[in-house]
């Protein structure tokens, strides 16, 4: 009897669950074993990797070690990798030891000349070295000169340790990146980056040594690093990888930085990429930053109809909705292009619709505080560079209701930065007045409770927010209800 009624009842809590709830737990659990099982294994590999660091080792001190790195092959490989144990924590005792003990250019011998197990050691030695302070000691010794002669002649797995150790100088300070920019290192880069096949690691470390360079290039030395940007921009829609697209996208950045023009030259690819359905988000994302820098630095120079495609494919974009962070990002490079305040580029985001997107957006209670935040940002851009007809056009989109929407918010910002875009619509409607005197938008406001919200907000708590409802009220809805109503009696 008692199974019977345990039964009737599990059957009916069954029944009673929705079937995506069952779905959501099961898939929980899952995931709950997974987490369990990646554990374990993480357990046991630390308790494996805790053995074999505190295994027994013939050497009590680096200096130890130092005394045997050339006796035989099996002494010096295990001194090199005491030594490389010992300097993965980047402690500046042993750092200073290492340096004390001159084993910088006894550790380029060994790159250079040992056994393939031995180099690789060795370089990782140097890696972790060249991470620190230690950098400055390799200098000293042309080891830098020194790596870029191993380089070609080596295995892959050496050649991506030293491109790493390299990466690891030019990333450490402005001057050795200038100094390393003089052995001709990019020539060396150059050579891999035209490589078709190569190792995909191996392009990702080379590609990030490139960054680490440009990071650290002046105006004077960009002529010296011209010919690696000038790769990049002809190869962008072969990079299949977000990794090695990032740190060519850092390499463009601070190429623009420092004048390098023709970066519009590869704007049409970067709209291309963001145009392409096999284009994962995180390249489009990594895209969209770098087409950001574009639209605040050589906008001009790109070319009308690239420029209409740019911001078609950036509505395309805003509309999906599909992603918010690259609608933001989007938005912002809206916002930028906006910020210009060029006619012709202000007339492209109105032919294209993009303010009556925003509008729609703003207006729908879904979208997240920070989306509305950037959209905020981006309208009053927009109404700040734009023509009384422009603004007009703004309104008849829907302007001053998307307005109204966000000036009922609690965030003080986001109040703050639409009564601003609401003042460049009533300014546009003071200079565009009729014949009677009248403001059209700030009736059409009026029409919409506007100043019923703008009287609620003079009475704020945040005295900026109260300052300027009250300063908008004064300027145009006092006098302009006088005026209104003056014109009403006069048609009476």
């Amino acid at each position: 009897m008692e199974e019977q009624i345990f039964k009737a009842r599990k059957d009916a809590f069954a029944c009673n669950i929705p079937e995506r709830q069952v779905n959501a737990r099961e898939e929980y659990a899952k995931r709950l074993r997974k987490k369990h099982k990646a554990d374990l294994i993480c357990s046991k590999r630390m308790e494996h990797n805790t053995e074999s660091e505190t295994a027994f080792s013939p050497f009590e001190s680096i200096a130890s070690a130092a005394n045997v790195l050339l006796v035989n092959d099996e002494l010096t490989h295990l001194a090199v990798e005491y030594i490389r144990k010992n300097t993965l924590h980047n402690n500046p005792t042993i750092m200073a030891e290492i340096t004390s003990l001159n084993l910088i250019p006894v550790l380029l011998s060994l790159v250079r000349d040992a056994k393939e197990e031995i180099a690789l050691e060795a370089a990782w030695v140097l890696i972790n070295v060249a991470a620190v302070k230690g950098s400055e000691e390799i200098y000293r010794h042309e080891g830098h000169v020194e790596l870029i002669r191993i380089i070609p002649n080596s295995s892959p797995d050496l050649q991506e340790m030293c491109f790493w150790i390299l990466g690891n100088l030019a990333g450490n300070s402005i001057p050795l990146s200038n100094k390393l920019l003089e052995t001709g290192i990019i020539d060396l880069i150059l050579s891999f980056s035209k490589q078709k096949a190569m190792r995909l690691s191996l392009l990702r470390t080379v590609c990030w040594t490139a960054a680490n360079l440009c990071c650290g290039m002046s105006a004077n030395t960009i002529t010296r690093i011209v010919p690696y940007i000038d790769i990049v921009c002809d190869s962008l829609l072969h990079i299949d990888d977000a990794e090695i697209l990032k740190y060519s996208v850092i390499s463009l950045l601070h190429a623009v930085k420092y004048g390098y023009s023709e970066i519009a030259r590869a704007t049409g690819k970067f709209v291309e990429i963001l145009s392409g359905a096999n284009k994962s988000n995180d390249i489009k994302k990594i895209t969209l930053k770098i087409l950001n820098r574009i639209a605040t630095s050589v906008i001009s120079q790109i070319t009308k109809m690239v420029f209409t495609e740019l911001i078609s494919a950036l509505k395309e974009i805003i509309e999906a909705c599909e992603c918010e962070s690259m609608m933001k990002l989007s938005l912002l490079i809206v916002k930028s292009i906006a910020a210009e305040g060029e006619t012709v580029h202000i007339e492209c985001i109105i032919e294209n619709k993009i303010p009556e997107l925003i509008c729609r957006l703003l207006l729908n209670h879904t979208a997240s505080l920070r989306l509305k935040n950037i959209l905020v940002h981006t309208f009053t851009t927009i109404c700040e560079g734009a023509s009384e007809e422009q603004i007009e056009h703004i309104v008849n989109a829907g302007g001053l209701e998307a307005v109204l929407s966000i000036l009922k918010v609690t965030d003080t910002e986001l109040i703050m930065t639409s009564l601003l875009g609401l003042e460049e619509i009533l300014v546009a409607g003071e200079a565009r007045e009729s014949e009677d005197g009248i403001n059209e938008h700030a009736i059409k406001l009026d029409s919409l409770r506007g100043l019923k919200t703008l009287e609620d907000l003079s009475l704020h708590a945040n005295s900026k927010v109260s300052k300027k409802a009250q300063g908008i009220l004064s300027e145009y809805f006092y006098f302009q209800d006088c005026e209104y109503n003056r014109a009403n009696a006069d048609c009476a």
